[in-house]
């Protein structure tokens, strides 16, 4: 399954890919489009081949601020 997490800062994406990337998962770092962040300051964290639910239990467990989810490949870009 792909999906992504979009977060708060670019501080929480690199703190929350470096998380998923320590329990195996595939993921990377985009600034999230305007349709999801109104302000422009929001990133994503893309996730490859990993269920959604459990990546957010990871990126909690590391304390990431946590502004919503998304599945699909075409939902972020």
């Amino acid at each position: 399954m792909n999906g992504y997490v979009t977060v708060s800062s670019v501080t929480y994406a690199y703190k929350g890919k470096n998380a998923l990337e320590k329990k195996g998962v595939n993921a990377y770092i985009e600034r999230a489009p305007t349709e999801i962040s109104k302000c422009g300051c929001h990133y994503s964290i893309i996730i490859k081949d990993y269920s959604i639910e459990k990546a957010v239990e990871i990126l909690k467990a590391a304390r990431v601020k946590i502004i919503g989810t998304g599945t699909g490949a075409n939902d972020i870009h």
